[in-house]
């Protein structure tokens, strides 16, 4: 878990997390091995998640969330949640792409596969 989490929302996150993993888990008709390989962790890393002994940092909770479509508050509770929120730092904003000077094609060509076939479309931008 990041440092800048005080180790008493540490233990409340585990301890949180010890008690909804694992049903959430099985509610989703996953294996731990299948859980763990969805998030990009270690099998045993997960076990040790959904056992309580370690706590995810901030971005592993997200995945965990995208991965059995729960939100925060449902995984880990309110009081977890906002905790995790207020340490978390904002998200990056992509940077900016520079427009090209270059004039734009007038035909852009497309590569569609279907079952395996390559399938050539072109599409006129005019």
């Amino acid at each position: 878990m990041p440092s800048h989490l005080s180790p008493g929302v540490r233990e409340q996150l585990a301890l949180a997390l010890r008690g909804t993993l694992r049903t959430a888990r099985q509610g989703a008709a996953l294996t731990q091995d299948e859980m763990a390989r969805r998030i990009g962790l270690a099998p045993s890393t997960y076990g040790r998640l959904e056992r309580g002994t370690m706590a995810p940092g901030p971005a592993t909770l997200r995945q965990l969330c995208r991965a059995l479509c729960l939100s925060l508050d449902a995984l880990v509770g309110p009081e977890c949640a906002a905790a995790v929120d207020r340490a978390s730092p904002p998200p990056r904003r992509p940077a900016r792409r520079r427009r090209s000077s270059a004039p734009a094609p007038e035909v852009l060509p497309l590569l569609l596969m279907r079952r395996g076939t390559p399938l050539a479309l072109v599409v006129d931008v005019e």
